[in-house]
């Protein structure tokens, strides 16, 4: 049984972990713009957010109410989509919160580790609000963005039980694929990209590692077994 289990979490790994390598590098072409671009539409805003959210970073100490409660909301929000119900939702600048709800899995446990909650938030007022009021929606998207980067990499660097409970690899290989792959379509929504070309950029590791994998396991095989073909 437990050889079992590892072996499917050794496949879930290595799926997630081509997803990550994918979505990483289709996030990056879509910030590899010529710098006229980034100076003349939604990327400026966002880019000038997400800079200025670092001094307030320091400022205010991580912001940690916020985090806090963005964290254990992301929590409970994803046991309802899972069908589950809210029992509870605490949060406390001096104790934490926690968040008690009724159904949760190994996603529930790391949402909020790879939704940015803030940053869907204000993407959703950007896609509404009149082209007046976006510049400034734009900025806070961009420094949302910077939170949840920098909230999640000191929660981690803390050690967390949620990564433990579904293994450390297994849970940092399903987060970096989630970020980058999240992260990528709220740029893309932002700033007028094709999502589902991001969608199929990200995707476009897989035949190729699947490749990879036939020729290594044929090589494997017919050195270990290729007398049987004899």
């Amino acid at each position: 049984m437990k050889v079992a289990r590892l072996l499917i979490k050794s496949v879930f790994f290595a799926a997630f972990a081509t997803g990550a390598a994918g979505y990483a590098t289709a996030l990056w072409k879509l910030l590899d713009a010529p710098w006229a671009v980034w100076t003349s539409d939604v990327r400026l805003w966002m880019a000038v957010g997400f800079v200025l959210y670092f001094p307030i970073h320091i400022i205010f100490r991580r912001l940690i109410v916020l985090h806090v409660f963005g964290h254990e909301l992301t929590h409970a929000l994803w046991s309802m989509l899972f069908g589950g119900k809210v029992e509870e939702l605490y949060v406390s600048r001096r104790n934490g919160g926690f968040a008690a709800y009724t159904k949760g899995n190994f996603i529930v446990t790391l949402a909020p580790y790879f939704f940015p909650l803030y940053s869907v938030f204000f993407l959703i007022l950007h896609l509404i609000v009149a082209p007046a009021f976006r510049p400034y929606i734009d900025g806070l998207l961009g420094a949302s963005i910077a939170f949840h980067i920098m909230l999640t990499v000191y929660t981690i660097r803390l050690g967390q039980p949620d990564l433990a409970r579904a293994g450390a690899l297994f849970s940092m290989s399903f987060i970096l694929m989630m970020n980058f792959l999240g992260l990528g379509l709220i740029f893309s929504a932002a700033v007028g990209e094709d999502v589902p070309g991001f969608l199929r950029d990200g995707l476009s590791y897989y035949p190729v590692v699947w490749d990879a994998f036939k020729r290594g396991a044929g090589a494997l095989w017919s050195r270990t077994f290729g007398f049987l073909d004899m």
